[in-house]
């Protein structure tokens, strides 16, 4: 049971605030190594995944204690070394990606749920 109501106005502005990483992070990729999809559909799966993990990493933020814009950094690291690497490399392995769309992805997601975690905490 959820007891925590996390601000959502807080948690749409650090989702477009990982939009935002996301679309200058991915702005040096061609399409064809994205596999073609076209850009507003990628903008749109971007914003919606964003919401999602802001949503969740606001909660994650406020039940570890994270009051500090460090601590809340730290959260935000320990989710990307405990979820993100560990499915990206699985990922990666099954589908045989290159070890430089995987760099470019986990480099994306530690950046962002750094950042976010960051302001999840400190707002």
């Amino acid at each position: 049971m959820f007891l925590y109501s996390p601000n959502m106005w807080l948690v749409m502005a650090t989702a477009v605030v990982a939009v935002i990483i996301g679309v200058v992070w991915y702005s040096k990729i061609s399409p064809a190594e994205i596999g073609g999809i076209p850009a507003n559909r990628r903008l749109a799966i971007l914003g919606v995944a964003a919401l999602l993990e802001s949503y969740v990493l606001a909660h994650l933020v406020y039940y570890t204690g994270a009051y500090t814009w460090l601590e809340g950094a730290k959260t935000g690291l320990w989710i990307w070394f405990g979820f993100i690497v560990s499915n990206l490399s699985i990922s990666a392995a099954v589908a045989g990606r290159s070890p430089k769309t995987w760099y470019v992805d986990a480099g994306y997601q530690l950046i962002s749920l750094l950042v976010m975690g960051a302001l999840l905490a400190t707002w």
